[in-house]
């Protein structure tokens, strides 16, 4: 019988066809060879684009297979470049070497995502590439030689979803607690409902195990999700939840209405995993707000830019009635306001000065 010989086994106008060299539990690695002579040898970027059928099917397979992977490329190649002596009109000599440009690892958690993902998959390993034979070192691709494909299962909200607070964020305007669980909502809510002094490490869950159990989270799965909040009020009536989050400001998830307690939650994005996210309790909006309003603070007069009175502005909700919004940006252009006219919003309601979030709200409505 003869022996598989990968370099001469496809046609030279078929792409390559990935091999499984090794699977250990829920990872797998896989290895497509360039075959000596191949139309695509000479090109990376043909060579890559021609790849993404295979690469796609893959990845599709494990993704079904698995629920959520994350995968990387691996392009292998041959370099050369003339020596220094040949340069100089002597000897011609070739110095030839190989190298290896890796993508970063990719998470995909459904198939809308395949092919964004892939192609900033492939454009890392040809920017890795265009830096290494960039004008003036002399290199030039010689031929491409396998492109390595490994994936494993992927499951974002496992384990640790403690997020790290952002620098945009003033010390002291959030608590973040430091859960080891993905219930991190349950543990910023109890941040709030029982506040602890600075001194007694307010971000240590140990701080609150004393209140686990005391909200009802019946039929509400972890991590909770945006439009799960007005099943969570329904149960827990006496609370009044905002969501917001970060982006050049802050603009709101969810708005309620429901009268209670009222607790503004932050919702935030890990910036190298973006399906990953965490919730911290907002004790201090103004703060935050006037931090990152600084610059325009200086430039127009004094006046604080208002991040959340123009996102609430368009939200015109019914009483008793909760909002869900899934806008990434705010719905009106941002409006300023001055410190004290903030201040005064604060205090507009009689009795006990209602939360920064529903203030403004109040005020936009």
């Amino acid at each position: 019988m003869q022996e598989f010989d990968p370099l001469h086994a496809v046609k030279p106008t078929e792409p390559p066809q990935f091999v499984l060299l090794k699977e250990v539990g829920v990872m797998e690695d896989y290895t497509a060879v360039v075959p000596i002579g191949h139309l695509t040898e000479v090109d990376a970027l043909v060579f890559l684009q021609e790849m993404t059928s295979n690469t796609t099917a893959l990845i599709e397979k494990e993704l079904n297979q698995l629920g959520g992977v994350k995968f990387t490329l691996v392009l292998t190649a041959e370099l050369e470049k003339l020596h220094a002596s040949a340069q100089q009109g002597y000897d011609q000599k070739t110095i030839i070497t190989m190298a290896h440009f890796r993508s970063n690892a990719m998470p995909i958690l459904n198939q809308g995502n395949i092919m964004q993902n892939l192609r900033k998959a492939k454009a890392k390993i040809r920017k890795s590439l265009d830096e290494f034979t960039k004008e003036g070192s002399g290199w030039r691709l010689k031929r491409c030689i396998t492109l390595d494909f490994g994936i494993v299962q992927y499951r974002p909200f496992r384990g640790r979803s403690y997020i790290k607070t952002p620098a945009y964020i003033p010390p002291r305007s959030v608590i973040n607690v430091r859960n080891q669980d993905n219930r991190c909502f349950e543990w910023a809510v109890l941040s709030a409902l029982y506040p602890v002094d600075y001194r007694q490490h307010p971000y240590r869950t140990a701080s609150y195990m004393g209140h686990l159990g005391e909200l009802n989270f019946t039929g509400v799965s972890f991590p909770l999700k945006v439009s799960d909040l007005t099943k969570f009020e329904r149960q827990n009536p006496d609370l009044s939840v905002n969501i917001f989050r970060w982006k050049s400001g802050l603009y709101p998830l969810h708005v309620s209405t429901q009268a209670g307690r009222e607790i503004d939650l932050l919702l935030l994005t890990d910036p190298e995993e973006p399906e990953k996210t965490h919730y911290v309790w907002i004790k201090d909006v103004a703060r935050m707000l006037f931090k990152n309003s600084n610059y325009k603070h200086q430039q127009q007069g004094g006046r604080m830019e208002n991040l959340l009175g123009a996102a609430l502005a368009p939200i015109r909700p019914t009483s008793g009635e909760c909002v869900y919004t899934s806008l990434l940006e705010p719905a009106a252009p941002y409006t300023h306001i001055s410190e004290k006219e903030y201040t005064k919003m604060k205090s507009r309601r009689d009795g006990p000065p209602p939360s920064p979030a529903r203030a403004l709200f109040l005020e936009s409505t």
